[in-house]
């Protein structure tokens, strides 16, 4: 009877250290699991901070085209203005140059 309670006792013992190491590696375990959430949070983080940087920039080059395409309308417009000013100036000066060519004869 002493020999099958021992046994049992050693049996006991085993299981409990087994159990004491499977704890210990569990715990382990998710003290990694945690470090590396911890880690992909952080990285999340990062990326959104990135992508809303970008996103910004984006934005910013967007409304900087638009300003540009706007001040290059406006010197297409004044180029033409100017243009069509200074085809009026030479008719002029044609006209002029012309009547005073009659007026020598």
């Amino acid at each position: 009877v002493l020999a099958g309670y021992a046994s049992a006792c050693h049996s006991l013992n085993e299981k409990q250290r087994e159990n004491a190491m499977l704890e210990q590696e569990k715990a382990q375990l998710q003290r990694e699991m945690r470090q590396q959430l911890g880690t992909i949070q952080i990285e999340r983080q990062c990326l959104q901070h990135t992508f809303e940087e970008e996103r910004r920039a984006k934005e910013t080059l967007e409304q900087e085209k638009a300003i540009l395409q706007q001040q290059v309308e406006c010197l297409r417009q004044s180029a033409r203005q100017s243009n069509e000013r200074q085809q009026e100036l030479e008719e002029r000066l044609d006209a002029t140059t012309a009547a005073t060519e009659e007026l020598r004869h």
